[in-house]
């Protein structure tokens, strides 16, 4: 890190937002059957996946300059797959 001549250090003069983080991917997915029944009403069968591929997408690295850590992703902004079934009645 760069330093002063009074010993104190500088950080530089990169703008403000000029780096970028590591990107985001996340998809979702569903499955719908209908089922006809009398008088006009219907049964709805769903399946719903939400983050499908299971890809863990990153936090922001540590951008704390004095930090041990500086510049390590220590940390997930996604979660994990998830399902869920439902079932709707239609009238």
């Amino acid at each position: 890190m760069p330093q002063n001549p009074d010993g104190t250090y500088r950080f530089g003069n990169l703008g403000r937002n000029s780096l970028e983080g590591p990107g985001f991917l996340n998809i979702d997915a569903s499955l719908m059957k209908n089922f006809r029944l009398r008088g006009g009403r219907r049964v709805q069968f769903r399946w719903e996946v939400f983050n499908a591929t299971n890809h863990p997408s990153y936090g922001l690295p540590v951008s704390n300059l004095l930090s041990r850590d500086f510049g390590i992703i220590r940390s997930t902004v996604s979660t994990p797959r998830q399902m869920q079934f439902g079932l709707k009645f239609i009238f």
